[in-house]
């Protein structure tokens, strides 16, 4: 602390004055909490005046203009319902030259997880607000709200997908399956989210599928859906968005959500990248849906136990509690592998020659013979926690609770993954008491996605 008061006057007078010279103005709820707190206001104001590019904070290369910025911030305010602070960030975008139809584009990008009413109904009255005379914070351009656009760098960043994945999210296995119930409500929803962040390249809009997916990927981020963030994330890097404008667009919502804790670690943007070669470090990573590991049987081998084990390890997968179960001919293929034939031939009597057996564990991973696996996955290396295995209820669930109770048995199942317990609640008249419980796993869930790989014959 003694360092920071060298460097900046914490009085209230000096904090107030650094914070209206970085925003041009402040709103009078401010005073009080700088004259309280002056040190938590100047963290404040130091803190957002990065994340927004306030004056003062200059741009760089691979940084979010202060434009695409204000495109996240303002729709995440509206989401909140803020019509206080709101206009103040739509006369910002004004006096750096953006237009009402690129403010708009950006509300619609966050309307694809928020919702229209919430959003571009909201920027909508936000805008109404910034041109009414009568609103008192932040100055407006001396022609009015601008009518051309003044360019900024993401209007030409991320236009053209590298991949050619189908796009629509009619093609989604959820929404498939949907059609299926009510097909013209499907047709519908999906053409309205396409429609919000481009199932194509960009055409004649301003903003193009990659900065639309910054602005999905913050308002995710929101919400606490990181699975689906993470399916995003990857879109975004597919359109040539980097990790940096990932990361930036994440923390553009901090001011109103709080969204900072577990943004920042390695591990975490690690998980959202494609298994592809090994760049010049040898590494390889794994996304967070099980990747898929090809290997053909012909080229399978006990040397790509190794490989695995360096994929999960680089990911940060513990080396203890690790599996591989293979299908019958990949588990044949495995114990004819020189290496281990090598290793028999000294061992006399050994179980892997008399009983058909691999060695108890293989560069950490235990193997098992699986028949069961499905023709698409021949092997499937994994860590004990990547997977949360199903539980069977006996027949009369009356009989395993023991007694008959006053209370009710019911099944809750968590809406994203699927996976359900049966919650037991009853009361105790001998006890005088009340408890609720699960009670039985039923059904099936993913676990740490990062601890799994899923094998595939080329």
């Amino acid at each position: 602390m003694t360092a920071e008061k060298t460097e900046h006057d914490l009085s209230p007078e000096a904090v107030l004055a650094r914070a209206t010279k970085a925003r041009g103005d402040i709103f009078p709820e401010w005073k009080p909490v700088a004259y309280a707190i002056p040190r938590t206001y100047h963290l404040i104001n130091e803190t957002g005046s990065y994340l927004h590019q306030y004056h003062g904070q200059a741009g760089g290369a691979g940084k979010l203009s202060a434009q695409m910025r204000e495109l996240i911030a303002i729709p995440a305010l509206c989401a909140k319902g803020d019509m206080r602070h709101t206009p103040n960030h739509i006369r910002r975008c004004y006096r750096m030259g953006m237009t009402d139809r690129v403010i708009f584009e950006g509300a619609t990008a966050y309307a694809a997880v928020a919702g229209w009413a919430s959003t571009i109904l909201q920027v909508s009255l936000a805008i109404m607000e910034a041109n009414n005379p009568a609103y008192p914070y932040g100055e407006m351009p001396a022609g009015g709200a601008p009518q051309e656009l003044t360019p900024f760098p993401e209007l030409s960043m991320g236009r053209t997908r590298q991949s050619t994945h189908a796009e629509s999210l009619a093609n989604n296995a959820d929404w498939r399956y949907a059609a299926g119930i009510d097909a013209e409500l499907a047709r519908r929803a999906t053409a309205f989210i396409d429609h919000c962040l481009l199932d194509g390249d960009a055409d004649d809009e301003l903003l193009g599928p990659g900065p639309r997916e910054l602005i999905a990927i913050a308002a995710l981020c929101t919400r606490g859906e990181a699975d689906l963030a993470a399916e995003h994330i990857r879109r975004a890097y597919d359109y040539g968005m980097s990790k940096k404008n990932v990361l930036e667009a994440i923390c553009s919502v901090i001011p109103m959500t709080g969204m900072i804790t577990a943004l920042l670690t390695p591990g975490n943007f690690n998980a959202y990248t494609q298994v592809t070669a090994p760049d010049a470090n040898g590494v390889q990573l794994v996304p967070v849906a099980y990747a898929n590991y090809a290997k053909s049987l012909q080229d399978f081998d006990v040397t790509d136990f190794d490989k695995l084990d360096a994929i999960l390890t680089q990911n940060k997968v513990p080396s203890q509690d690790r599996g591989i179960l293979l299908n019958p001919q990949y588990f044949a293929k495995a114990r004819n592998a020189a290496r281990l034939l090598f290793a028999y031939a000294a061992s006399e009597d050994s179980p892997q020659l008399t009983e058909s057996q691999l060695p108890s564990k293989i560069s950490g991973f235990k193997p098992f013979k699986a028949a069961y696996l499905p023709a698409n996955v021949p092997f499937f290396p994994f860590h004990k926690a990547a997977v949360m295995l199903k539980s069977r209820l006996p027949m009369d669930f009356t009989q395993a609770v023991g007694a008959m109770v006053p209370g009710s048995i019911t099944t809750v199942t968590e809406p994203d993954t699927k996976f359900s317990v049966a919650l037991v609640q009853r009361v105790d008249l001998t006890g005088n008491y009340a408890e609720w419980r699960p009670e039985v796993q039923l059904g099936a869930a993913v676990g740490d996605k990062r601890g799994a790989l899923c094998g595939a014959a080329q």
